[in-house]
């Protein structure tokens, strides 16, 4: 008693119990106590005071004492100090509070789940991040708040039939749906809760939302798919000034020898033609024509030459694509009907109408069909050239595609090379398609070459449109299938 309430032993004896009730003889506390003894006796938690008249909680228990005969004579009181189990009930009520204000509080949303998947509670974030009220959430499937996608619904199934195995979760990325409809994406993870034995009874989600952090993902993908694809232009802008920069060297070297060659051999022809009007045998007839031959063949190398090195100056105007290319075709389609070459136009109708050169664009077509033709007729004496037209949004692309056996993987960079053949000694300059790379790059447009999946060879030239063209461009008569 002296440590409980601080009174000796004596100093008690013969007091009126109501000294130890707050409010004395009034306290409704010492009033209930007596009624309960009528019924046997009471026990609980009182407050009592001390002889200080400080406050302190007691476990009391009252029963009555009754005399030989059972009449009650006075009542036996036993006291209990409870206060050390008052501060741990109050410390571990704080505790609660305080766990309970981190859970509420924390930056990241957190759900108690039972295994069935039915949510138990879920804190602030939870409720801020999906947009439902808490309410609307207690209760609910979780499997419910993934992304509403047979993609998502699948996922969300693949995940709870692990956790229902025991398996833990970490950083799993999931799509889950707002209340609005709207998608955000989390990254999960999943913790077990465990009984005493250990056994799995519920699971604690926790959710980060990463959207921001994947949506900067993808732009960063998107960046570097554009910076891919800047690195690609600019690789190609760099060959393209390469091929320039070698047609541009070897066009100044070109000029001047052709020049120099010219001039000898205007006068060797010029002889050689006066040499036949004369009175020569036969024999050497026979040997001057071959001169003559072989000396208009160096006069077009020439020439070829000097279109190399553009020395002709170019006339510009306005003409239909179509009607250049079915001229170039009119013309080398009885060459191409005796080797066995089977031809096929597909011109697209409309005004495919460009500026430029059109002779010069001629050789272009011609050219490339030269070399279709060669080609085809060396690897197997026959072939299928198909020629076609299509407007491509401001530009016409016309695409050469033949059987022949195509080009070399190894050799594709050098094609367009001055001076670059496949072509036996003495069957070609290796000048032609450095001439039409040129002319085409001349006209704005581009020329490429690709490998059809069929196998052969496709030579691709796309050209800009005349943006407000005044001719007409009427369908080709000879446009068709030719053989």
């Amino acid at each position: 008693m002296e440590r409980m309430l601080g009174y000796e032993r004596g100093e008690l004896i013969g007091v009126h119990i109501s000294r130890l009730y707050p409010g004395g003889t009034d306290s409704p506390v010492l009033r209930q106590t007596m009624e309960s003894l009528q019924a046997g006796g009471w026990s609980g938690e009182r407050n009592l005071l001390t002889k200080q008249g400080s406050v302190v909680p007691m476990l009391e228990t009252v029963k009555p004492l009754n005399d030989e005969a059972g009449k009650p004579v006075g009542y036996v009181c036993t006291l209990r100090d409870i206060r050390e189990r008052r501060a741990r009930e109050q410390a571990l009520q704080e505790s609660e509070e305080q766990y309970r204000q981190l859970y509420e509080n924390a930056p990241i949303g957190d759900f108690s789940v039972d295994m069935d998947g039915r949510i138990h509670d879920v804190n602030k974030s939870a409720v801020q991040l999906l947009g439902y009220a808490r309410d609307d959430l207690i209760g609910r499937s979780i499997i419910d708040l993934y992304a509403d996608t047979p993609a998502g619904k699948e996922k969300a199934q693949q995940l709870n039939q692990r956790i229902r195995a025991g398996e833990e979760v970490y950083d799993e990325e999931m799509e889950m749906r707002r209340a609005d409809g709207s998608s955000v994406w989390v990254s999960l993870t999943v913790q077990l809760v465990r009984d005493a034995q250990g056994q799995p009874i519920g699971r604690r989600g926790l959710v980060l939302d990463t959207t921001g952090r994947k949506l900067a993902e993808e732009a960063l993908r998107e960046r570097e798919r554009e910076r891919a694809q800047a690195l690609e232009q600019l690789q190609v802008a760099q060959q393209q000034l390469i091929q320039s920069g070698k047609l541009a060297a070897m066009g100044e070297l070109v000029a001047g020898v052709a020049h120099e060659i010219n001039n000898p051999l205007a006068a060797i022809l010029g002889y050689t033609q006066l040499l036949l009007r004369g009175d020569s045998g036969e024999k050497d007839r026979g040997r001057l024509e071959r001169v003559l031959a072989e000396t208009e063949r160096v006069a077009r190398i020439v020439q070829n030459l000097l279109s190399f090195a553009r020395q002709q100056k170019p006339e510009w105007e306005a003409f239909c694509v179509n009607k250049a290319l079915a001229s170039v075709m009119e013309l080398r389609g009885y060459d191409l009907k005796v080797n066995n070459i089977e031809l096929t136009m597909d011109l697209a109708p409309g005004a495919q109408v460009v500026i430029g050169d059109r002779q010069q664009l001629e050789q272009v077509f011609l050219n490339i069909v030269n070399n279709a033709e060669r080609a085809m007729t060396t690897a197997h004496q026959r072939g299928r050239l198909e020629v076609k037209t299509r407007r491509v949004k401001n530009s016409v692309r016309i695409t050469f595609v033949d059987d022949g056996p195509g080009i070399p993987a190894d050799i594709v960079q050098s094609i367009f090379d001055p001076f670059f053949t496949t072509a036996e000694p003495g069957e070609g300059t290796g000048l032609g398609l450095s001439i039409c790379y040129g002319i085409v790059q001349e006209l704005g447009g581009r020329i490429e070459m690709e490998t059809p999946q069929q196998g052969g060879c496709a030579f691709v030239v796309e050209l800009p449109l005349a943006e407000d063209p005044q001719i007409s461009c009427d369908p080709p008569s000879d446009s068709g299938t030719g053989g």
